[in-house]
């Protein structure tokens, strides 16, 4: 009974031991995918990147920071998602690592941590990027414009799809600070709360060029086509932001009968914009301006050029 009692264990635990091995394995294969599905929407743009460049000076909240996302305090080394997960000992790791630097007493920092965190894919951590967007008097050793953060925290509820959020958002739309109206419009945008389409335009005509874009950005996301008249009186305004913004816009919106438009913009003397124009033109089909586009490619300036080849 006893010879037998131990082989029927040793049995049982090898089984077991094979499952626990098994589900390792898919607990890896599924993580893969996870990083696999992260990278391929950074690299594609369907994820914003993290403001990265708000790490670059030498500080000590800085230099932590570094430290988190690359587990290098010291150099950059070429962006390799899976290796840096790697050596945090896994993606929930990597998170943790990440969710922590919300509470940094840098506001660069803790508006990147709210970014990459959502890009992530942090459900878990709703609550803590709540808390930062709802946190009036923080700490900033980093001299960064009032509210930024926050800013950064409405929109990673967007990338996050926190639809249960969206009534809140919409509140900092008409708030007095500008990063916190932008920050709701790009959120809420994110989110698809097309409910809010009305309040977002209403920001068309904002007194902030940067809020201005983000509706813009947002109106283009949700779709909102009965704006694309609107979006397409913006490309004369001052400056490169908006009539840059209002061009993708309105490809995203399809809205081909504001080709002419567009086209007007092909003999502009901000010549990016003439090119940017052009790719604009292309996207919308808009083929019966094939020959102006074609003339772009008698510019002095190359990338001018690559432009209309385009």
């Amino acid at each position: 009974m006893n010879q037998r009692f131990a082989i029927t264990a040793i049995l049982v635990f090898a089984v077991s031991a094979g499952c626990g091995s098994n589900a390792t394995a898919g607990a890896a294969d599924d993580e893969a995918k996870e990083i696999q599905r992260i990278q391929q929407q950074l690299d594609d743009g369907s994820l914003p990147e993290p403001p990265v460049w708000g790490l670059w000076e030498k500080t000590p909240a800085k230099a932590e920071a570094w430290d988190a996302l690359f587990s290098t305090p010291t150099k950059l080394e070429p962006w390799d998602l899976a290796k840096v997960i790697r050596k945090a000992g896994g993606l929930q790791k990597y998170k943790e690592r990440i969710a922590g630097l919300l509470h940094s007493k840098d506001a660069k920092v803790r508006g990147f941590a709210a970014v990459w965190l959502a890009d992530l894919g942090g459900p878990a951590y709703v609550k803590d990027i709540l808390v930062l967007l709802q946190s009036e008097e923080l700490p900033d050793v980093g001299q960064m414009p009032k509210n930024w953060d926050r800013e950064q925290a409405a929109l990673a509820l967007g990338i996050l799809g926190s639809k249960e959020h969206a009534k809140l958002l919409a509140g900092f739309l008409r708030h007095q600070d500008s990063h916190l109206r932008a920050g709701a419009a790009a959120g809420l945008g994110r989110m698809k709360a097309k409910e809010y389409v009305k309040e977002i335009a209403a920001l068309l005509s904002d007194h902030d060029d940067h809020v201005v874009c983000t509706a813009i950005e947002a109106l283009g996301r949700l779709d909102a086509k009965q704006y694309s008249d609107r979006i397409g009186g913006l490309l004369e305004a001052h400056g490169l932001a908006i009539p840059e913004t209002a061009l993708t816009a309105l490809v995203m919106l399809d809205a081909k009968e504001q080709a002419p438009r567009v086209a007007s913009l092909l003999k502009s003397k901000d010549r990016i914009i003439a090119g940017r124009a052009a790719t604009t033109l292309a996207l919308l089909g808009a083929d019966k301006y094939t020959q102006d586009i074609a003339a772009l490619l008698n510019s002095e300036e190359s990338y001018i050029q690559d432009y209309a080849l385009l």
